[in-house]
């Protein structure tokens, strides 16, 4: 196990060492590995589709009756 302190915290990392000896003690076989070090596979997401012009926008925005900053006009 590896102990970092930072910012009033500490963190431990498990390392390969730590992992064979918890695996000898623990009588697991080689076949079991940590959720951490597996690949995690991504689900297919929906395509982007085309470029932004082909969707339509949303409702105009609420534009309000004062000025925006920065507006010269008072």
């Amino acid at each position: 196990v590896r102990e970092t302190f930072a910012w009033m915290h500490y963190y431990w990392y498990l390392t390969n060492d730590g992992i064979e000896f918890l695996r000898t003690y623990l009588n697991l076989p080689s076949e079991i590995v940590p959720a951490t070090l597996k690949k995690s596979v991504k689900p297919a997401g929906r395509p982007m589709g085309g470029p932004p012009g082909d969707r339509p926008r949303g409702p105009p925005r609420f534009e309000g009756d004062r000025p925006r900053f920065g507006d010269r006009d008072g």
